[in-house]
């Protein structure tokens, strides 16, 4: 049985300069933020993509519900081929993928009751009906009163948000739902009651979720598998429970040792990586995290690795993995 979603080779390229510049100065006139990805999301299953601001996550994301086109690469959704879909195409696609934006409170309008914004997927995608008991039926799915239909959204706390974003989310029954960093902005009780709602509604609906985070701890507790992204690669992808215990790439590494960790008595060695992600106007020359890496060799700035497998299921990008030499030497 194929993947609900299935992506190859993905690349996505944005304007750098204009084009009389670039014919002038004869650079290059795009760059690519997102260059050949590649990764599948099954039925009922929740896949996290992982990374430093500006590594090409919520590209993705726009990408996939057409926001976006590809440069190159390919998208398929329950098989068929949406990589160069039109208008028209996307607005059915729509209906059967949805997407949580970042900002809780920016993402809803200001002018809407929250009983029109939760049903307006329906009326936009012709759906009749009751409104306004579709509004309560979604409302009390996310576990909120049906009295918060007449309210605002300046009215309601972060997570009240939240919950109504997951509720618009849900309106169209949808197959895929995309959480563009689900939790940002909310407090530690808020957002586990947040990720606690969408594991429910997965396993009731049987709901794919792709989750873009850089909330490890998001990662590790709803996810089956994760994909971690550097300059618009994924250096490293495999079961999320596998990658925690296991790394395979320095990048990962160094992420899983900063995360913070709830209990103030457990020892653990914090990884240092010195200056910043470079452009992906100027992509470094041979593996690009070289220049941040602790194990780096001269190998790695002239020669780019190519995918290994430390299992059929996990992969890495690296010269000299974690997994296999642990002491570096």
């Amino acid at each position: 049985m194929s993947a609900l979603l299935e992506v190859e080779n993905l690349c996505i390229r944005y304007p750098s300069m204009g084009r009389v510049r670039a014919a002038l100065t004869g650079a290059e006139r795009e760059f690519d933020a997102v260059a050949g990805v590649s990764f599948t999301l099954d039925k009922g299953q929740t896949l996290g993509l992982v990374g430093e601001s500006g590594s090409g996550k919520s590209t993705v994301a726009r990408t996939l519900i057409g926001l976006k086109r590809a440069h190159s690469g390919t998208i398929r959704f329950d098989g068929q081929d949406i990589t160069q879909a039109g208008a028209r195409e996307y607005a059915r696609l729509r209906r059967e993928m949805a997407i949580m934006w970042q900002d809780p409170t920016g993402s809803l309008s200001p002018r809407l009751t929250v009983g029109s914004l939760v049903t307006e997927p329906l009326r936009i995608h012709g759906k009749g009906g009751d409104m306004r008991a579709e509004a309560t039926r979604l409302l009390e799915m996310v576990g909120l009163p049906a009295h918060f239909a007449s309210r605002f959204p300046h009215q309601l706390s972060g997570g009240q948000a939240r919950r109504v974003g997951v509720a618009r989310a849900l309106a169209l029954d949808p197959r895929l739902i995309i959480a563009d960093e689900p939790t940002a902005g909310l407090d530690m009780s808020v957002q586990a009651e947040v990720l606690n709602l969408l594991a429910e509604m997965q396993a009731r609906l049987g709901i794919a979720i792709l989750v873009i985070t850089h909330n490890l701890n998001v990662v590790r507790h709803i996810t089956d598998r994760m994909a971690i992204m550097y300059l618009g690669r994924f250096v490293e992808q495999g079961p999320t429970d596998r990658i925690w215990s296991a790394p395979c790439h320095p990048y990962t590494e160094a992420l899983l040792s900063a995360n913070p960790e709830p209990d103030p008595d457990a020892a653990r060695a914090r990884i240092t990586l010195e200056g910043e992600m470079p452009s992906p106007r100027s992509r470094p020359a041979g593996c690009e995290f070289h220049g941040r890496c602790p194990r780096a060799r001269e190998i790695c700035a002239s020669e780019a690795p190519d995918v290994s497998r430390q299992t059929p299921d996990h992969a890495y990008t690296c010269h000299f993995p974690v997994c296999t030499d642990a002491s570096g030497g």
